[in-house]
């Protein structure tokens, strides 16, 4: 291989090495987690939940009334 080949390949290298850091970058930057959304999205989801467990022990307090009619449960 000549010098011209030898430079040609390490030109070559270097801007492969270059773009595995670039793509390393963009990949650590897409990593970042955003807590601001993620306790926003946690709050809804607890919000959520405890509507849920409402209802339900509001439910399980009507059957347990054995009522005859939906009007007595009114």
């Amino acid at each position: 291989m000549n010098r011209a080949e030898e430079e040609k390949e390490e030109k070559k290298e270097k801007e492969e090495k270059k773009e595995k850091e670039e793509e390393k970058k963009e990949k650590e930057e897409e990593e970042v987690i955003d807590f601001v959304s993620l306790e926003r999205e946690l709050r809804g989801a607890v919000q959520e939940e405890q509507k849920v467990c409402r209802e339900n022990s509001a439910k399980l307090r009507a059957v347990s009334q054995r009522l005859a009619t939906y009007q007595e449960f009114r």
